[in-house]
């Protein structure tokens, strides 16, 4: 997921992936600190934290496990729901 989004992203300008990974990772420890905080959008168990700007028009979706939040995917917000509910269900 992120490392195609990457790709795509430093084909368009080269630096881009790099500043995107950065909001991810930026978006993942309000996660880690906070995974609670996130609407669960997907039942039972499956949350998103929109990523931080400028890359608001992504996803990061998780679960809340014994350990802690596991990320299961970053993906697009244009994407059909369904979709999204089908690759997560095999996460």
């Amino acid at each position: 997921d992120a490392v195609g989004i990457v790709n795509h992203l430093d084909g368009q300008a080269p630096g881009l992936g790099s500043l995107f990974l950065a909001a991810v990772f930026q978006t993942e420890a309000v996660v880690d600190a906070q995974p609670q905080a996130f609407a669960v959008v997907h039942r039972p168990d499956k949350r998103r934290a929109i990523v931080h700007r400028p890359f608001a028009g992504y996803g990061l979706y998780y679960r809340v496990g014994a350990r802690g939040p596991e990320i299961l995917a970053v993906l697009h917000l244009v994407r059909n729901p369904r979709w999204i509910g089908r690759t997560l269900a095999k996460r």
